[in-house]
Order: structure tokens, then sequence, then C-alpha cells
């Protein structure tokens, strides 16, 4: 499923498409795809995070927070650094701050 699914998120993440907010359910559902069935596609990925940024109205913080752990699981590339490069402060801090809470 996740295959198919990556085709189809590929045709819709070209030109100007890729900032289309009602690409969003799609991707938000590609992106538990790859949790359950342990796939990964940064370009999809990023392309979530862009559009929370430019509608934070359609911010998910648990779909945020499974593209961090994917992003993580591909250490030692720059995947998380791009990944967080596109949160804003206050959602950084937030998740930060929650997951020290969470550990300690």
């Amino acid at each position: 499923m996740a295959e198919a699914m990556r085709q189809t998120v590929a045709g819709m993440l070209k030109g100007i498409e890729r900032y289309n907010p009602e690409h969003l359910a799609t991707l938000e559902k590609y992106v538990e795809i790859q949790s359950r069935e342990n796939a990964y596609d940064l370009e999809a990925n990023l392309a979530v995070l862009k559009l929370y940024q430019l509608n934070p109205h359609r911010f998910n913080m648990d779909i945020t927070c499974q593209i961090l752990l994917k992003a993580l699981t591909n250490l030692p590339h720059t995947d998380f650094v791009l990944c967080k490069c596109l949160l804003s402060e206050r959602i950084v801090s937030y998740l930060f701050i929650n997951l020290f809470l969470m550990f300690s």
C-alpha cells in the first residue's frame, strides 16, 4: 500500500500543487501509512510540514511527531534538522518541553 501511495503522492507534489492545502488530508494519511508499514518519504513529509507552516490552523501535532520520529530513524542524514527548520519556535519548544517531561 505504501508503494502505491508513494506514486500518488509524487504526482501531488509536482509544481504549485505541492502547496495545495486540499492535499493535506491525503498527505497525513500517507504519513500514517509510512509509520505502519515502516516506509519513509522525506519529500512528502517536508511537504506536510510546509503546509502546516502555510496553514497553521490545520496543524496536527500527532502527524508532526510521527514525521519527526521517522526523520530520526534516518540518522545520520540531516532529515531531522530539515524537518525541525519548518516548525515554528513555539512548536519546537512545546515538543521538547513535553519530551523532557515524558522522560523525567
